[in-house]
């Protein structure tokens, strides 16, 4: 644990920045270091700042001066900002045990002073490993990923929780859901607009848990879960396809 506490150092970037730097490997396929810094997508010394932290999170691989992304999956969902975020808040909760707890602490406490979150943190890293704590820049960059993927917002020095991304991803598909006679049935076109993404990219996630249904007007999908399941399923799709992208 003492070395996953330490192993990521986190620069002060915000998460449109790690987006648009996510967009441009999708876009070239891959890209040099130094042609990242001239482009200011990263900066720093080596191999910068940003890529050596998307490669301590296993979203990129370097080669020499050479970034390609790791996560290939994100280039098929890489126009929906819902689903990009979901997965890198996903990504950093497992991966940067600071992201974790300041996260949880913030979740359970409904609102919390930026004094005392970073309190908490420090309390509850020293419990993980006696030498471990969380600077000054570390505390900054994590609550402006908190606050840039919408999960906390600010008033003076509180962080007011403001949901998980889990909720939003829900509301998308609460809002795709169609009942005909008890019959319910998946618009995938509303599910994939208002994710942001094709609906082949939607009907990829669920695979086969959607079956043609057939109305007078057009084909919808089957949803053979409940508006809760198929929520649970789509988050749990999006984790099948980031594992399976790295294999």
């Amino acid at each position: 644990m003492q070395s996953i506490i330490r192993s990521i150092p986190i620069p002060r970037i915000g998460i449109d920045r790690v987006i648009r730097y996510i967009e441009h490997l999708c876009r070239e396929g891959s890209a040099k270091c130094s042609d990242l810094k001239r482009l200011r997508l990263d900066f720093g010394r080596g191999i910068g700042d940003i890529t050596r932290f998307l490669r301590n999170l296993e979203i990129v691989e370097v080669e020499g001066d050479t970034v390609r992304l790791r996560l290939k999956m994100l280039c098929d969902i890489v126009t929906s900002r819902v689903l990009l975020k979901v997965i890198l808040h996903r990504i950093f909760y497992e991966k940067i045990v600071q992201y974790r707890l300041a996260f949880d602490i913030v979740k359970e406490a409904g609102s919390i002073t930026l004094e005392e979150l970073f309190r908490r943190i420090n309390e509850e890293l020293s419990k993980i490993c006696p030498n471990a704590w969380i600077n000054k820049v570390a505390f900054k960059s994590i609550v402006g990923f908190l606050e840039d993927l919408k999960l906390v917002s600010r008033r003076g020095s509180f962080l007011i929780y403001a949901g998980d991304l889990a909720e939003k991803a829900r509301r998308c598909v609460e809002s795709s859901v169609r009942s005909i006679g008890e019959t319910k049935i998946v618009d995938i076109e509303e599910l994939a607009r208002c994710l942001g993404v094709c609906p082949e990219v939607v009907k990829k996630l669920f695979g086969d848990m959607l079956g043609d249904y057939k109305a007078p007007s057009r084909t919808y999908k089957r949803a053979v879960l409940d508006e809760d399941m198929l929520t649970a399923m789509l988050m749990y799709s999006i984790d099948v396809m980031r594992i399976s992208s790295t294999d």
